[in-house]
């Protein structure tokens, strides 16, 4: 029998308590029954932990309040949204790298390849979300680019006027190059502009891996295996 939830948030009226939020579920016969999930913050969705089982999830928002997780929810709660305490998950990154981990993490997933939530990552909706593995001790944010066939990546050309999604791709692209030698290209460089100093770098990474036919600047789908191939191998996630 299929049933439907009238509303999370119509727990506040029929009572939370002890952190369990209960939702009133309408069968299609229109008799109501309760379920309940763990809400301790109340903010709609389920809080469950994550143990180190390898798989994948997309973090959509984090912080050690509700304030800072409620715009992540509002944002993905139809998208099966939930989330967990880091302090009983699997000890991976679940914040921004080089800093303390948050308390809370909103997440989608999990997913059991890599490939399957940075098809979700690499698109404007998630353009400033990111993908962690769920594996003890890991300390580094997966890189979409890497995780992707390279005949999903678009074709980046010197100056292009790039739309939402390729922004997304270029973003990622040059953090990479940052990653893979910050002197030759710091940060300040991650613009999301397929620009000079972008198609320069480019160049001298197509350049280090001889025997590919390559376009220069240009990252077709050669290209870009070039770039996952030589800057991929400095990453363990």
């Amino acid at each position: 029998m299929r049933a439907r939830v009238v509303a999370p948030l119509i727990a506040a009226v029929l009572g939370i308590g002890g952190g369990v939020a209960t939702a009133l579920v309408v069968p299609d016969d229109g008799s109501p029954r309760t379920s309940t999930f763990n809400d301790p913050l109340h903010l709609g969705i389920a809080l469950v932990d994550q143990d180190c089982t390898g798989e994948a999830l997309l973090v959509v928002g984090y912080g050690d309040s509700v304030a800072p997780l409620g715009t992540a929810v509002a944002n993905n709660s139809t998208k099966g949204a939930r989330y967990l305490r880091t302090d009983e998950s699997c000890e991976t990154i679940l914040g921004p790298q080089l800093t303390p981990a948050p308390t809370y993490v909103v997440y989608l997933g999990p997913y059991k390849t890599l490939a399957e939530s940075c098809e979700k990552r690499m698109t404007p909706e998630h353009r400033g979300d990111f993908v962690t593995v769920l594996r003890s001790g890991n300390d580094t944010t997966v890189k979409c680019p890497c995780a992707l066939p390279t005949s999903v990546a678009p074709v980046l050309t010197p100056h292009m006027v790039a739309d939402a999604e390729e922004t997304v791709w270029i973003r990622s692209l040059q953090a990479m190059l940052s990653d893979y030698d910050a002197s030759k290209f710091p940060r300040s460089n991650i613009t999301g502009q397929y620009d000079d100093a972008t198609v320069a770098r480019v160049t001298e990474v197509q350049q280090e891996q001889q025997g590919i036919p390559v376009i220069p600047g240009v990252a077709d789908a050669a290209t870009w295996g070039v770039l996952t191939d030589r800057i991929c191998r400095i990453y363990d996630f």
